[in-house]
């Protein structure tokens, strides 16, 4: 079976989505230095990432750890620099 396309001029491009659309999930822009929020929805490994990727953005530096609230164990970013 043989394939034939047809090449046409003029036809617009539609406009190229790049980079994130959605809303970022975490405050990392909105952070001052010795603020911190919980992060409930990852472990910690991921938690660690999220702060690397914020400090490469050009957000600041960040550290996330496990600590305990009220019993539970939470895992909580903080913004350090």
């Amino acid at each position: 079976m043989t394939y034939r396309a047809e090449i046409e001029d003029n036809i617009v491009m539609p406009k190229f989505k790049t980079g994130r659309t959605a809303k970022p999930a975490w405050p990392w822009d909105k952070m001052t230095v010795g603020q911190s929020f919980i992060m409930n929805e990852v472990k910690l490994t991921t938690a660690r990432w999220y702060c690397t990727q914020a400090k490469h953005a050009g957000h600041g530096k960040f550290y996330a750890d496990e600590v305990s609230e009220n019993g539970v164990v939470v895992i909580r970013a903080w913004r350090t620099k």
